[in-house]
Formats: structure tokens, C-alpha cells, sequence
């Protein structure tokens, strides 16, 4: 039986929003930290334009979701060139959007190229929700080595928004009815 006051409509209407948000996926959470060699098209790192990662990629560390995983096989990344797949896993991989950072620190012969980027991360098992990931690759002038990590982070999920929301129409109508009498 559906309640014949506008309030308590609303809130029940409130209350169901909220916990349909419940049935949604959850982000993925969680970092990988790689390491491995590369080559690049002008053998230096420093003014390189594509990388080649020599796979597989060892996974030095890792938490959350990533929790397991012990390698990666990375694409080749082309820093003038289109986003795309940049690397995948038994179970994840990070489809590489935009490059957001390019630099080169310090002096020669020890420079320092730092690149990153964001992307979309995707459970190939379709158990968490899609998330927005950043990656990170710095490697020093006259290595073949470098480090890349990843990061996945997450944003308020419609339920926190919608509990807030429903609290706040709480507290109105208490002040509303507290007003009455």
C-alpha cells in the first residue's frame, strides 16, 4: 500500500532510488607498480617519440583489485601518435586516452623523461565497473630500463549522493513538522 502523504512519497520514492544504486558494479581500486626494458626509435630515451617495452613487463608491485597479478604485456606507445591499448593482463587492461604529461628534468647525461597519462581500465572478467585510471612512465637518459605504474582511482558513487540527498529532505521535514506545532 502506497502512503497518501506527498512527504512520505517522496521519501519512500528517495529510498528506492538509493538502493537501486546498490545493484550497480563497483570501480576498480588499486595500483601496479611495473618494471622492464624498452627500446626506442632514436635509441634515447630523452627524445624518443615511440617506446617498445620489451614484454613480458614484471609487476614489482601491487594492491587492491591488481592484487595477483604477477605480469603485463604492453603495446607499443607512440607519443605522436593515436590513444589506444596501452597494456593488459590475465584480467585487466588500460585502454591509454590522452597523454596529459611530457617532460624531460634535470642536466645531461642524467635527464629524466616523465610521461602520463589517463585512460579507461576494463575488467575483462565484466565485474567491476569501468574506471578512469592515470599511468606514469619515467626512465634516465642512457637506460633501457624504466618504471611505469599505474593507479586506478575511484569517484562518489550515485548511492553517497543520493543517501545525502535523502538525509537532507530528512532533516526538512523534520523542521517542517517541529514548525507545525
Amino acid at each position: 500500500m502506497i502512503p497518501n502523504n506527498p512527504y512520505l512519497r517522496l521519501v519512500l520514492g528517495l529510498s528506492l532510488l538509493a538502493l537501486s544504486g546498490l545493484a550497480s558494479a563497483q570501480k576498480i581500486t588499486g595500483t601496479l607498480i611495473f618494471s622492464g626494458s624498452l627500446t626506442t626509435d632514436t635509441n634515447d630515451v630523452v627524445t624518443a617519440t615511440v617506446f617498445t617495452f620489451n614484454n613480458p613487463v614484471t609487476v614489482d608491485a601491487a594492491n587492491g583489485d591488481f592484487t595477483g597479478i604477477n605480469s603485463v604485456t604492453y603495446q607499443d606507445l607512440d607519443t605522436n601518435g593515436p590513444a589506444g591499448l596501452l597494456w593488459s593482463s590475465t584480467r585487466f587492461t588500460f585502454e591509454l586516452t590522452s597523454l596529459v604529461q611530457d617532460t624531460v628534468t634535470g642536466t645531461a647525461p642524467n635527464r629524466i623523461r616523465g610521461i602520463g597519462g589517463i585512460g579507461t581500465l576494463k575488467d575483462t572478467d565484466n565485474i567491476l565497473e569501468n574506471t578512469e585510471g592515470t599511468w606514469t612512465f619515467s626512465t634516465q637518459e642512457n637506460s633501457v630500463n624504466g618504471k611505469f605504474s599505474f593507479s586506478a582511482s575511484t569517484v562518489p558513487e550515485p548511492l553517497t549522493v543520493s543517501l545525502l540527498g535523502l538525509g537532507l529532505v530528512g532533516v526538512g521535514l523534520a523542521r517542517r513538522a517541529k514548525s507545525a506545532y
